[in-house]
């Protein structure tokens, strides 16, 4: 579960952070992921930390975001 922000930083480059909560199968924990943004009118690609939660490794995320 969470909710992206976005912020302009220059040109089609943006921060963002994610607000949630993740488990990890175990307790509920409120969670904030960084990322970065490049956007245009029709592409978004988003890179985002993801850091260790209970037992779960950190990672790095690539995501291809469309619209249509």
């Amino acid at each position: 579960v969470g909710r992206e922000f976005q912020w302009k930083l220059y040109g089609p480059v943006h921060a963002g952070v994610v607000a949630g909560a993740v488990s990890g199968y175990g307790e509920v924990r409120p969670l904030l992921l960084p990322e970065l943004i490049v956007k245009t009118d029709v592409v978004e690609v988003s890179m985002t930390v993801i850091p260790p939660v209970a037992h779960v490794s950190a990672a790095v995320a690539l995501q291809l975001r469309l619209r249509f």
